[in-house]
């Protein structure tokens, strides 16, 4: 994430509907009311749906809550906005790394429109159910197949940006072009050691957004925005907005949207 604050204004594309699939399936996590738990949040971003839409919904009390994200920028603006004595924010990619730590550590696990940026899945989740507590839960979402993909790749490859891109496929889910993704990230996840209770793809639209909107969402969370030289900036924002314009559903003038195929899944540790 580039822009914290300006990732906040354009919240519903660059979530794509994170607080309606908590509210729509927040049912479905058991809650101890007697017992103090623990909770991280997986690319949790400038941490407002942590601290705004999740904590507010438990009725246990909360030893530690923990956001994490690998952008040390989003970091330092969620731990100054909503860091307190039981939520704390820090740097951690983990797809690569289990602190010791956190083994065995929490009792939910939530993610939101983030584990599509880890492309070994497989270690993640390996990863996920190591610091999960025995029957621990895991409600998330992410992207499984949008055509925002393919507005990047359709941009990133053009031969002025292209030598600036050190992997094609960073922003890309590795189910965009499967035709089974629900089974095969099923089978993924019962081999990381999980019991699933609900899979599925649901379908959500970031509706009613003009040019400008998808033209702050790109600055803020593009990965490759920042790595381009002053002068290629502009074109390289102004090339995802033609592809916009091109490949997005359109409702009336500067009225766009996007679906995103999402999957939602609540499961527990076995």
């Amino acid at each position: 994430m580039n822009d914290p604050v300006l990732y906040l204004k354009q919240d519903k594309i660059g979530k794509t509907g994170s607080k309606d699939i908590i509210q729509k399936y927040f049912h479905l996590v058991n809650q101890n009311e007697s017992e103090e738990v623990t909770i991280i949040d997986i690319g949790c971003g400038p941490g407002n749906v942590t601290h705004d839409t999740l904590m507010p919904l438990f009725k246990n009390p909360i030893r530690k809550v923990v956001g994490i994200d690998v952008t040390e920028k989003t970091i330092k603006f969620a731990n100054a906005t909503y860091g307190n004595e039981k939520l704390s924010f820090e740097v951690l990619n983990i797809g690569n790394v289990v602190p010791e730590k956190y083994i065995s550590f929490f009792d939910y696990v939530f993610s939101f429109s983030a584990l599509q940026w880890i492309r070994d899945q497989r270690q993640l989740f390996l990863n996920i159910n190591k610091i999960m507590k025995p029957n621990g839960q895991m409600l998330f979402s992410f992207v499984a197949q949008t055509i925002l993909y393919d507005i990047f790749q359709s941009v990133w490859r053009r031969p002025e940006y292209a030598p600036y891109i050190t992997d094609f496929y960073l922003a890309q889910s590795i189910f965009q072009k499967s035709k089974e993704p629900v089974k095969e990230f099923r089978a993924i996840l019962e081999n990381a050691g999980f019991e699933i209770s609900m899979i599925k793809l649901e379908e959500i639209n970031a509706k009613n957004r003009s040019l400008i909107d998808f033209k702050e969402f790109f600055a803020s969370l593009n990965p490759y925005y920042n790595k381009m030289p002053d002068h290629l900036k502009e074109n390289f924002m102004l090339h995802h907005l033609e592809q916009v314009q091109r490949d997005a559903e359109v409702e009336g003038p500067n009225n766009y949207y996007m679906k995103f195929n999402m999957f939602v899944v609540y499961a527990k540790k076995k």
